[in-house]
């Protein structure tokens, strides 16, 4: 397989996936190289070169480019590696139907280093004490906040496929751990009181270990951050999809995001 048939494929073929674009004319012929329409997981999602930058595309609802869009706003006003998301519109060529998507950028940098998700070591396996026992001090350290910051977003399971180390990719040596991503499950139900109950449930297992707690008291954001990144996210969405949402949506939103976080940061400050 040559890079070129790849080049080929993202920027044809691709774009029938993610844009119900049935127009096969501009395809070379024979058509050459991979000839999947996507990539793996839950959605139509494809890979693409753009101005010499990979971007994936995905095809998802419109709740779920909310949540992912809102998360990223949110963390990177914590100044919290995370990938970066942009919201696109296109109308398909064939059926004229309005399509909204998001896609997010390749966070190895051109694979510039490569990227292991947990999934590699670990399998199914969620047990807290084991995965921090395994990871280096500074790949604990920001795995434990990625876990933190999950809570604040009501994103309930991180699946081990969904986080993992950058790698160099000369020695294989770790670099740090890949910002986070894959957001389209966060704020599922935020404003319903039996899911703030169970994320509250859920977040005991990351309150009582003892080195993620340690972790957790050195690096969580204060209050006045973390009511600025609710803010700055409503703010984001509201930019680029503000004929969608009826205003009173992000108040409950916000308001159980910040209702999550005093619960934590309350943990944190008598434990």
């Amino acid at each position: 397989m040559h890079y070129f048939d790849l080049r080929q494929y993202n920027k044809n073929i691709a774009d029938i996936a993610c844009t119900s674009n049935l127009d096969f004319s501009s395809l070379p012929y024979p058509i050459k190289g991979y000839l999947e329409f996507g990539t793996t997981g839950c959605f139509e999602k494809a890979w693409s070169l753009e101005n010499g930058v990979w971007w994936l595309h995905k095809k998802e609802d419109f709740m779920e480019v909310f949540r992912e869009f809102y998360a990223y706003c949110f963390l990177k006003a914590l100044d919290f590696p995370v990938a970066e998301y942009q919201i696109l519109s296109r109308v398909s060529k064939c059926t004229g139907e309005a399509i909204l998507s998001i896609r997010t950028r390749d966070f190895t940098n051109h694979a510039e280093m490569d990227f292991e998700p947990f999934f590699n070591q670990f399998g199914e396996e969620y047990n807290l004490s084991f995965i921090l026992s395994k990871l280096t001090d500074s790949l604990a350290e920001s795995y434990v906040m990625t876990l933190f910051y999950d809570m604040l977003l009501f994103h309930r399971k991180r699946d081990n496929a969904d986080v993992g180390v950058l790698r160099n990719r000369r020695t294989g040596e770790p670099v740090r751990l890949a910002p986070s991503f894959d957001f389209n499950q966060a704020l599922v139900g935020s404003w319903l009181p039996e899911i703030a109950t169970y994320m509250k449930e859920t977040a005991q297992t990351l309150l009582n270990n003892e080195k993620a707690l340690e972790i957790m008291k050195r690096n969580a954001p204060n209050r006045t951050s973390i009511a600025y990144a609710a803010n700055y996210a409503e703010k984001c969405v509201k930019q680029h999809m503000a004929a969608a949402f009826n205003e009173m949506f992000f108040p409950w939103v916000n308001n159980q995001v910040l209702q999550m976080a005093e619960f934590l940061l309350s943990w944190l400050e008598k434990s």
